[in-house]
């Protein structure tokens, strides 16, 4: 078996084969052949995977197991590690309201907390602040915006 480097995308793409089979894998992005995935997996190949195919394939796999795409996971933190920590899709309605939640969970838990010092309480309350304000910038340019048309599409 060939050694790939933890955490690329040749192994995240291995995972879901071996959780899909790659005759199954290959059948969702519409291949007949499962040679197309197995030359995408091998590190020393240049079969490169598209996105949308690594979309259909990560939808597959969270359909099959219940956890989050192997190769989306991938594409973050290698994203994370090449833009200074930004994270991407800071906007997603998901992680806004995950974050007010956690931050919420966190103030109040500090509020309760009888020996918890002032000014820690006043920090958790400062970071659900600033987490719902972020949210609610969001809202407001996602409701200023509109839809969105492309030029040329059809």
């Amino acid at each position: 078996m060939k050694v790939r480097k933890p955490r690329s995308f040749e192994d995240a793409l291995t995972q879901v084969c071996a959780a899909l089979t790659f005759q199954d894998a290959a059948a969702v992005i519409g291949k007949r052949n499962e040679s197309y995935l197995r030359n995408a997996c091998d590190p020393d190949h240049v079969q490169i995977l598209p996105i949308h195919y690594a979309l259909l394939l990560d939808a597959a796999y969270s359909a099959e197991t219940g956890e989050p795409g192997p190769l989306l996971c991938t594409y973050q933190r290698l994203y994370e590690e090449r833009a200074g920590g930004q994270k991407p899709c800071e906007d997603d309605p998901n992680m806004l309201a995950g974050d007010v939640s956690r931050e919420g969970g966190e103030a109040v838990a500090a509020l309760l907390n009888k020996s918890i010092p002032s000014r820690e309480k006043l920090r958790e309350l400062e970071e659900l602040i600033d987490a719902a304000e972020k949210a609610r910038r969001n809202i407001i340019a996602f409701d200023a915006s509109g839809p969105r048309e492309v030029k040329g599409a059809a």
